[in-house]
């Protein structure tokens, strides 16, 4: 048996725990636990804050496809780039309305002042980035705040495809680490930017894939989750996904620029310099 050990100072074990107890009584419940797999706990030791989770059957399979469509080669399998995308709408949307009631709360003004302080000590020693990635805060906390927020529920907390599993036509969900309430958009968002900052990097040149191509792959990650969840007013979730969007290309920012990763911060600021239009 294949075991996976996390250990964390912080809490994440002990709080993990009844997170993957409760999801799994509500994924059963609703009749999607054998389509959306989740790890069991197998021992949490107190001591050693070490959490022991179980292996689930799989492997993360976005990134293979993705890298195979940017390079001009075609999917090896019955699984395709679109339908893992979609599939990745399906788990969102498992998840969402799960009820889980477990997490910390994560609404969007928690988002404005975890940016806002860390752009304000990024720009001590950088002060022009720190400019442009401030005013960038501003249009995209004036589009929020002028936006309906939308209820918060179960989330993941750092929803990207790196995170789903693939076991044929079973799909699975790893880490759970960061479960919160937050507002739909949040993994929506942080799903879609990290996505489009992966294909913005990893581009041919002499090739590469054209926005609309772009936009269509995004789109039916959004357009999925949107059926499955029975979204009645789709504007009004598409403007907060497109704020939460800019929001984790900034956190994408930030991160990249605290761990000197200069490529990806170029690649994610002329992301944000793109995106920030559709901001309304």
């Amino acid at each position: 048996q294949v075991v996976y050990g996390k250990v964390a100072s912080d809490g994440t074990g002990a709080r993990t725990v009844p997170v993957i107890a409760a999801l799994h009584e509500r994924l059963q419940a609703a009749g999607a636990a054998g389509q959306v797999q989740i790890p069991r706990v197998l021992a949490f030791l107190p001591e050693q804050q070490l959490l022991l989770l179980e292996a689930i059957p799989g492997r993360p399979q976005i990134a293979r496809l993705l890298k195979e469509r940017l390079a001009g080669q075609s999917a090896d399998g019955p699984l395709t780039l679109e339908s893992g995308v979609e599939a990745c709408g399906l788990i969102a949307a498992a998840i969402h309305r799960s009820g889980v009631a477990l997490g910390r709360r994560r609404a969007l003004e928690d988002e404005l002042d975890w940016l806002a302080g860390s752009i304000a000590a990024l720009a001590r020693v950088s002060p022009e980035l720190g400019a442009r990635l401030r005013e960038w805060l501003e249009r995209a906390a004036a589009a929020g705040r002028a936006a309906e927020p939308l209820p918060l529920c179960f989330s993941h907390g750092d929803f990207t495809y790196t995170q789903l599993i693939f076991d044929g036509a079973r799909t699975g969900l790893v880490d759970f680490d960061t479960v919160c309430q937050a507002e739909p958009a949040l993994d929506l968002g942080q799903f879609l930017a990290y996505q489009r900052l992966a294909i913005h990097r990893n581009q041919r040149p002499e090739s590469p894939m054209t926005a609309a191509a772009v936009d269509r792959l995004c789109d039916g990650f959004f357009d999925t989750y949107a059926a499955a969840m029975g979204v009645s007013d789709v504007r009004r979730l598409r403007a907060r996904v497109r704020v939460y969007e800019i929001l984790m290309l900034l956190r994408l920012a930030v991160h990249s620029w605290q761990k000197l990763k200069v490529s990806r911060l170029e690649h994610a600021t002329a992301l944000i310099e793109e995106r920030i239009a559709w901001l309304h």
